[in-house]
C-alpha cells in the first residue's frame, strides 16, 4: 500500500533538486555540450593526442557515428511521434529547446554510440558510459525527456556502437 500512495504523490520526486540553482546549471552546461558534441569530439581527440590513430581516422570515425547516430535519432522520432514532457524546465541561454518529439533522446543515444564506438579498453568504455549517464540526467534534469526516453536512448545507441565499433577499429588500423 505505501507503494502505491508513492505513485499517487502528484508532485514529481526530481522537483527538490530542480530548484538547486547548481544543479540546473551542471545540468545545462552538460546539457550544451552534448547538444554541440564536445565530448564525443573530446574522446577523439583523446584518441588521437594517444596516437591510437590518425587525425583522417578519428575524423572519419567521427562523422560515421555522429551522422549514424543523427539518422537512427530522426528517424525513430519520426515512427514514435512522442510528445515532450510539460516544457517548464529552468531556463538556461546554454540549451536551445527541443524542436523534435522526444522519443528516445538524441543526445543521450549519440553519447552511448559514441562512448560504445570508441574507446580501445572497458575502461574508457565504462567512462563513456558514465559521462553518457550524466548526458541522461541532465536532459530529464531539464525536462527535455522522461526516464523511458533516455533509457531508449542509451539503449539504442549501445547497440548502434556495438555495430559501427568493428567497422571503425578497421578504418583506424588501415589509416
Amino acid at each position: 500500500m505505501g507503494a502505491f500512495r508513492l505513485l499517487e504523490n502528484s508532485g514529481d520526486p526530481h522537483d527538490e533538486v530542480r530548484e538547486s540553482e547548481i544543479a540546473n546549471q551542471v545540468a545545462s552546461l552538460i546539457s550544451a555540450a552534448s547538444d554541440r558534441g564536445i565530448w564525443i569530439v573530446a574522446l577523439v581527440a583523446l584518441g588521437i593526442a594517444s596516437k591510437r590513430f590518425s587525425l583522417r581516422a578519428g575524423l572519419l570515425g567521427l562523422a560515421i557515428v555522429g551522422f549514424s547516430a543523427l539518422g537512427l535519432t530522426f528517424g525513430i522520432k519520426r515512427l514514435v511521434n512522442k510528445e515532450r514532457p510539460d516544457q517548464d524546465s529552468p531556463a538556461s541561454p546554454f540549451v536551445r529547446p527541443p524542436s523534435t518529439s522526444s522519443f528516445p533522446s538524441g543526445h543521450t543515444l549519440a553519447s552511448a554510440a559514441a562512448a560504445v564506438a570508441f574507446p580501445a579498453t572497458a575502461a574508457g568504455v565504462a567512462t563513456g558510459l558514465l559521462a553518457t549517464s550524466a548526458v541522461a540526467w541532465s536532459r530529464v534534469h531539464l525536462k527535455a525527456h522522461d526516464p523511458l526516453d533516455v533509457a531508449a536512448g542509451a539503449g539504442i545507441g549501445m547497440v548502434l556502437g556495438l555495430m559501427l565499433r568493428k567497422g571503425i577499429r578497421a578504418i583506424v588500423r588501415s589509416w
